[in-house]
C-alpha cells in the first residue's frame, strides 16, 4: 500500500520592481499522513541580482532546523517549521520566520500562528503551490525601511490561529493485522443437509460422526472444533 504524503511549502520572495527581486528561499516539508512523521524535506535557495545564491558563509546567519511533526489523537498533524535565510551582500540582517501549523488533512483545514520579519514576502502552501493558506506581501520599503523590517528575531509580523483550507485528501483507514485474515464459518457436524439449505452457498454438506466434508470448493480449509466444523473461506 502506497503512503499517502502531505507537502507543506513555505516561500519566501521579493517582489518584482525592488532590489534583488525574485525568490529568497523554498523549503519543502513532506508528510506522511497516516503517521504524522517527517518523510523529508527540500530547500532551495534564490539567486540575487549578481548570480549568488541567497546565502551566506557565515553559519549564524543562515539556518534551516528539521522541522518538528507530531500526529495527534484526533488525526490532525501538528508541524513547526523555523527559517533562516541571510543576504549575500552580509550588511542586511537575515530574513526570519517560524510558522505552527495544525492540519487536518481528512478535511483540508489548517490554523497558522507564528512570527516572521515584515520584509519580504512570505506564503505557506499545501498539497500544491497555488494551494495557499498563508500569503503576507511586503511594502516597498527602500533600503532604510527594509534593514528595519529584517533587524530582529522575525517577530515584527505576529500571527495566530489564521485560518484556512485547502483539497482535503481522502483518507481509508488501514485495517489491522487480524482484519486482513479470512474470517471462519461455523458449521454445525452431524445430519445432512443439500446445497439449497446451506446458508453459506456450499454445493453440499454431508456429515456422520466425524466424517463430515464440505462439497462444492468453497472452503479454502477446514478443521474440528469441538461439534463444529470451521470452514476458512477461499
Amino acid at each position: 500500500m502506497t503512503d499517502l504524503l502531505l507537502d507543506v511549502m513555505i516561500r519566501t520572495e521579493i517582489e518584482s520592481g525592488n532590489p534583488q527581486a525574485g525568490l529568497k528561499s523554498e523549503h519543502t516539508i513532506t508528510l506522511e499522513v497516516e503517521t504524522g512523521k517527517l518523510r523529508k524535506t527540500k530547500l532551495e535557495l534564490g539567486k540575487s541580482d549578481f548570480g549568488i545564491f541567497e546565502a551566506s558563509p557565515f553559519k549564524f546567519q543562515n539556518g534551516f532546523p528539521e522541522p518538528v511533526s507530531k500526529l495527534r489523537g484526533d488525526g490532525t498533524i501538528t508541524l513547526s517549521v523555523t527559517g533562516t535565510t541571510a543576504t549575500p551582500a552580509l550588511i542586511f540582517p537575515s530574513i526570519d520566520y517560524r510558522f505552527d501549523l495544525v492540519i487536518d488533512p481528512s478535511k483540508g483545514s489548517v490554523l497558522v500562528s507564528g512570527n516572521h520579519d515584515a520584509y519580504p514576502s512570505y506564503s505557506i502552501s499545501i498539497g500544491k503551490p497555488d494551494n495557499q493558506v498563508y500569503e503576507f506581501k511586503h511594502e516597498n520599503l527602500g533600503l532604510g525601511g527594509v534593514w528595519r523590517a529584517l533587524h530582529g528575531d522575525g517577530d515584527d509580523v505576529k500571527i495566530e490561529n489564521i485560518k484556512s483550507s485547502f483539497p482535503a485528501l481522502e483518507i481509508v483507514p488501514q485495517m489491522k493485522k487480524d482484519e486482513t485474515k479470512p474470517r471462519p464459518k461455523r458449521l454445525k457436524a452431524g445430519g445432512s443437509s443439500g446445497g439449497g439449505g446451506n446458508p453459506f452457498g456450499f454445493g453440499g454438506i454431508s456429515g456422520g460422526s466425524r466424517g463430515i466434508s464440505v462439497g462444492g470448493g468453497g472452503c479454502r480449509s477446514t478443521h474440528w472444533e469441538g461439534n463444529t466444523v470451521v470452514c476458512t473461506m477461499a
